[in-house]
């Protein structure tokens, strides 16, 4: 998945966990922005309604996307970028969530980018969780 390839990548740079979440929060946006339709699909699908096979692809990616995000959250954490006492799946979800959201209410042609968004977001979620 584009996604899953997107996040993949920027665990794998060398640079401060913190950029490492403001690149994730952009490259989901981006991604999704660039995909909608499909993610849009991804994301209402009942996985009971597609084709076995797909159903189960569809679960591993979505399932892998979450780990990689838990992976960096607790690689911040580790280095004391992040607050001690954060649950990394339940800060996960609240990132991963409040990215998903935005192809419900975002507008190409509103007035901000997919990038100025993930700025914004990255600026929240990091004010809550900073160490």
């Amino acid at each position: 998945s584009v996604a899953v390839d997107m996040l993949t990548e920027i665990l794998a740079l060398e640079v401060d966990p913190v950029a490492k979440i403001r690149r994730g929060i952009e490259g989901h946006l981006v991604v999704f922005d660039e995909h909608a339709d499909l993610y849009r699909i991804f994301l209402s699908e009942r996985l009971d309604a597609i084709a076995p096979e797909l159903a189960e692809t569809v679960d591993r990616l979505g399932r892998r996307y979450e780990e990689l995000w838990v992976d960096l959250v607790t690689e911040a954490m580790a280095g004391g970028a992040l607050r001690s006492d954060l649950d990394p799946w339940l800060t996960m979800k609240a990132i991963v969530g409040m990215c998903n959201s935005t192809l419900f209410w975002f507008d190409p042609a509103g007035r901000l980018t997919p990038e100025e968004v993930a700025g914004r977001f990255a600026d929240v979620v990091l004010a809550g969780v900073r160490a």
